[in-house]
């Protein structure tokens, strides 16, 4: 039986400045409610955690990365573990930080971690080869900078997609020698393979893969595109999970046909279509350029 994307569970980080911690934590508590907000003191973090309504634990961090604003007004979201469901109340946390002040600029950006207990090795391996065979198309799609591209998302290593795309990994301590270059027994969070588009340092290490491609269109923050990236990072492990096979040989990337080209990729390949998923669409194809129902846009002149 197939796994639905929804059946996805996902962990969301979101980098703003413009406000402290503690005001983003007042923030996050007008939506989900919840006790005292409750500063923890730690070494570069000064962590405050919030326990919703429903037990659940949010945290505001500080992050050394967002070096455009003082280190008094980084503040970085991670929420706990959520599910699709949960998705309306993670836009409404947005708004209410946005409503409070809180502000997006070129140094902040958005991380995804997705899990399921289908995200084995093969299906790690499968996301990792549609992801290169699409990944600059991928990259294009979501506006990925040449800073970002060099330093926090990198492209996959040629190594290891050379790896994934001869044979599947026979488990997933193959698979761990693969992506470290030779085997880790013990794998950390701050391991600086992390520093890529798709990080699976994240996977080893606390089973979650992790996307690391998204910054807010024109520095604004919006509610619907961040829901439309987590749609998408579901979707597209789901289909990994799903797949026996995928190829990794690397699709040639047409700026002019971006449009069309990544509709086809997110509709007829992880199951976006249909008037549900309208608004998806609309936010992951609005940096591609072209026509998204025309590959040859000139044709559509003459039918």
């Amino acid at each position: 039986m197939e796994v639905d994307y929804r059946e996805m569970k996902i962990g969301v980080e979101i980098e703003l400045v413009n406000r402290t911690r503690m005001q983003v934590a007042q923030a996050i508590k007008s939506v989900v409610g919840g006790g005292e907000i409750v500063r923890v003191p730690s070494a570069g973090l000064d962590t405050h955690e919030l326990i919703d309504a429903r037990g659940r634990m949010w945290r505001v961090v500080s992050d050394a990365s967002l070096i455009n604003a003082p280190q008094h007004l980084r503040a970085e979201i991670n929420t706990p573990i959520l599910s699709f469901e949960d998705l309306p109340e993670l836009q409404e946390v947005v708004r209410a930080a946005r409503r409070a002040g809180a502000r997006v600029d070129d140094k902040t950006a958005v991380h995804i971690h997705v899990s399921h207990p289908g995200l084995n090795a093969r299906a790690a391996a499968n996301l990792a080869r549609i992801f290169c065979k699409h990944e600059d198309l991928i990259f294009a799609a979501f506006g990925v900078t040449k800073e970002r591209m060099e330093r926090y998302a990198k492209k996959m290593r040629g190594e290891f997609a050379q790896k994934i795309a001869a044979r599947k990994p026979g488990d997933m301590n193959e698979l761990n020698k693969w992506w470290y270059g030779r085997f880790n027994a013990t794998p950390t969070r701050h391991h600086d393979s992390r520093y890529a588009a798709l990080n699976l340092n994240g996977l080893l290490y606390r089973d979650a893969v992790e996307f690391r491609l998204f910054q807010f269109k024109s520095n604004r923050i919006h509610a619907g595109e961040l829901r439309a990236w987590i749609v998408f990072c579901m979707a597209l492990t789901a289909k990994a999970i799903n797949t026996k096979a995928a190829s990794a040989k690397k699709r040639k990337y047409e700026a002019d046909c971006g449009k069309f080209d990544f509709r086809v990729f997110i509709s007829h390949g992880h199951g976006l279509r249909g008037p549900e998923h309208h608004n998806v669409r609309m936010h992951l194809l609005a940096r591609l350029h072209g026509d998204s129902a025309w590959k040859n846009p000139a044709r559509r002149q003459t039918a």
